[in-house]
């Protein structure tokens, strides 16, 4: 069902443009299904029924009558959208950290601008996946965003990372649901396909580097490695070693069928 008080018209900057609007539709939907969090837009403007948030991405609301949009990337000046419009909600397809900067005229007037910027700001992360190995590389990239940013962090997780975060991330905020005045939210996946999550797809990049491609900002180094320490005694002595035999998604699994046999 339809949340949104007007139709939905999704736009996108340059990066996704190679894709076919198939392929488009299908990751939309996917997206939805299993990460996009169901709630209104609720950033006011100080216009009227215009309201603008980024917690699926940027969306805006403009009602019926005489406006004008433009949406661009401001790190790199692209115009990703330049239009009359009325009564219509703008989605962007990028899911991921981008500079926005929008423009609106009513009547032919310029009568608001943003650029988004996080700084000071409540910020959401949710992440779409158990897994292990993606949730553990992707954590630093939270904390030395909410340094960068000196933002309010929450973080939406399964419980199995509650202990974690508690010790080693204390200053990020647990919680199970996107706090009302949130600013923007960001989906934490290892994204593979169509790269709306992230900028690059999820098997063109090392794991401990899909930080920097959901939040990729300048002036921003991969965050320093967490050091994490036994909670309980040891139980094996010696060296050992761990193989996990699965994978959290089929791309990653090793398909090989007496491999593990053979090792």
């Amino acid at each position: 069902m339809n949340q949104y008080k007007y139709p939905i018209r999704y736009f996108c900057g340059p990066g996704l443009t190679r894709y076919t609007k198939q392929f488009i539709d299908r990751a939309i939907k996917f997206f939805l299904k299993n990460l996009a969090v169901e709630n209104p837009i609720l950033g006011k403007t100080g216009i009227d029924e215009v309201l603008l948030d980024f917690n699926c991405g940027l969306r805006l609301q403009i009602p019926e009558g005489n406006w004008h949009v433009r949406i661009t990337e401001g790190s790199s000046g692209v115009v990703c959208f330049d239009k009359d419009v009325s009564g219509v909600t703008l989605i962007s397809l990028e899911k991921f950290y981008v500079e926005w900067e929008i423009t609106i005229w009513k009547d032919g007037t310029p009568i608001f601008y943003h650029q988004f910027d996080p700084t000071n700001q409540k910020i959401h992360f949710l992440f779409g996946s158990n897994a292990l190995g993606d949730n553990i590389a992707l954590l630093p990239y939270i904390e030395q965003f909410r340094n960068r940013f000196n933002c309010e962090a929450s973080i939406e997780i399964t419980e199995t990372f509650h202990d974690i975060i508690r010790n080693y991330y204390p200053r990020l905020r647990l919680t199970r649901e996107l706090p009302e005045d949130c600013y923007a939210c960001f989906y934490f996946a290892c994204w593979i396909g169509v790269p709306i999550c992230a900028d690059n797809n999820g098997r063109s990049m090392p794991l401990n580097l899909l930080g920097r491609s959901i939040l990729p900002i300048a002036g921003l180094s991969r965050p320093s490695k967490t050091i994490f320490k036994p909670t309980k005694p040891r139980t094996i002595e010696g060296k050992y070693v761990c193989i996990g035999v699965q994978a959290s998604y089929t791309p990653k699994c090793w398909l090989n069928s007496d491999g593990w046999d053979q090792v």
